[in-house]
């Protein structure tokens, strides 16, 4: 019965410590919390000293997972989950856009009605004006509208 109580503390760790690393719902977390209760009842019903032994364990646990806390506080941890880095004003504002007016591009990619153009070496974000427009084609730019280019293609 002491195997079948260490293993279920050690499952019980280990699912807690799944929990940190694999997105979900929570399932490796309470399934850890379910494994170590039952592991600590265990011990207490059929190990002697096993009380001592279920809070020395717990005492563990909670100075672990302490040390745990402040080591991801200072090391980010979080920095994969949480956006820590301040994003740049868009870099298609009005004026550049309004300078496009007028100026032939070749389309990157199919507009229908959103897709890419080339103006004079710069990939632009581009609508078609009214038509599906396919990869490789000229287009004119016709005017900017919400801080859009709406092209038309050449024939």
């Amino acid at each position: 019965m002491e195997y079948i109580a260490l293993v279920l503390l050690i499952c019980g760790a280990l699912c807690l410590l799944a929990e940190f690393f694999v997105p979900g719902f929570g399932f490796f977390g309470i399934t850890g919390i379910i494994f170590i209760i039952i592991s600590g009842v265990l011990t207490i019903m059929f190990i002697p000293f096993g009380t001592f032994i279920v809070v020395a364990e717990a005492a563990i646990m909670a100075l672990l997972g302490y040390l745990a806390v402040e080591y991801f506080k200072k090391h980010g941890f979080d920095s994969r989950i949480i956006l820590s880095e301040t994003l740049k004003e868009d870099e298609n504002n009005e004026e550049t856009l309004r300078s496009y007016i007028g100026k032939e591009g070749i389309t990157l990619t199919p507009l229908k009605p959103f897709g890419n153009i080339n103006i004079d070496g710069t990939y632009v974000e581009a609508c078609s004006d009214n038509e599906f427009i396919m990869a490789n084609e000229k287009v004119l730019v016709v005017r900017v509208y919400e801080n859009k280019l709406y092209v038309r293609k050449i024939i």
